[in-house]
C-alpha cells in the first residue's frame, strides 16, 4: 500500500467547550460565530472560510454546550479513512476525503487520517474556488 507523510501528529490535543447554535452532532467541522463556537462550517458559506475551528467530539441540542476538537486526535470506528488522502471540509459540518465534494465555493484541509479510525485535527488554510 503506499503511503502518504501527513504533517506530524500534534502531541498537545486541545478541544474547546462552546454553545451550540443548533443542533448539532458529533464529528461534524464547526465555525465559530461572533467569538462563540456553535454551527456547522459549510464549504458553500464564503463567511466559513477563515471561520472554522474544529470538529465536534460531542452532541448537543440548541443552547447546550458541546466539545470541538481544535487539535490533536479524534478516533472513532465510523471512520474508514484512505491514508493517502487529507480529510477536507464538505457540505454542513460533513467531512470527506471524495475531492467533489469538498469543492465549493473554497476548498479546506481538516486533517489528516493518522489511521483508518484516526482523525488528526489540523485545519490548514483554505483556497477560494469561485467567488
Amino acid at each position: 500500500m503506499r503511503r502518504v507523510l501527513f504533517p506530524a501528529i500534534p502531541s498537545d490535543t486541545l478541544t474547546m467547550t462552546a454553545p451550540a447554535l443548533s443542533g448539532i452532532s458529533a464529528l461534524k467541522a464547526i465555525y465559530g460565530v461572533g467569538g462563540d463556537v456553535g454551527d456547522y462550517a459549510d464549504n458553500d458559506e464564503p463567511d466559513h472560510k477563515t471561520a472554522v475551528v474544529g470538529v465536534s467530539v460531542s452532541a448537543a441540542s440548541a443552547g447546550q454546550s458541546f466539545d470541538v476538537r481544535t487539535a490533536g486526535t479524534i478516533t472513532d470506528a465510523s471512520f474508514n479513512f484512505d491514508l493517502t488522502k487529507p480529510v477536507f471540509l464538505g457540505k454542513t459540518g460533513a467531512l470527506t476525503q471524495d475531492l467533489e465534494q469538498a469543492t465549493g465555493v473554497f476548498l479546506l484541509v481538516i486533517g489528516f487520517p493518522a489511521s483508518e479510525d484516526t482523525l488528526v485535527v489540523r485545519p490548514l488554510s483554505s483556497v477560494t474556488i469561485a467567488a
